[in-house]
């Protein structure tokens, strides 16, 4: 194990930091995931679905060519 980037202490390099609370055991950690994976995509372009909440739909033409990108989060 290493210390994680931007913590490391060069007073004692040997050291790691202890996780005091897994982020998977929390009941709510699938709903915090979620979140801020559907915000991420809606940033970069993408739209929910009205029909399924885990669907997300970018749609973008350039001159005659369009694309569509259909992403189903489980």
């Amino acid at each position: 194990m290493s210390q994680p980037p931007g913590f490391v202490d060069t007073a004692y390099p040997n050291h790691v930091c202890l996780l005091t609370k897994s982020l998977y055991g929390l009941k709510q950690a699938p709903r915090a995931w979620f979140q801020k994976l559907s915000s991420a995509l809606l940033d970069v372009g993408f739209v929910a679905s009205n029909y399924d909440p885990s669907l997300f739909i970018a749609h973008h033409t350039i001159i005659h060519y369009s694309s569509w990108c259909m992403l189903m989060i489980f």
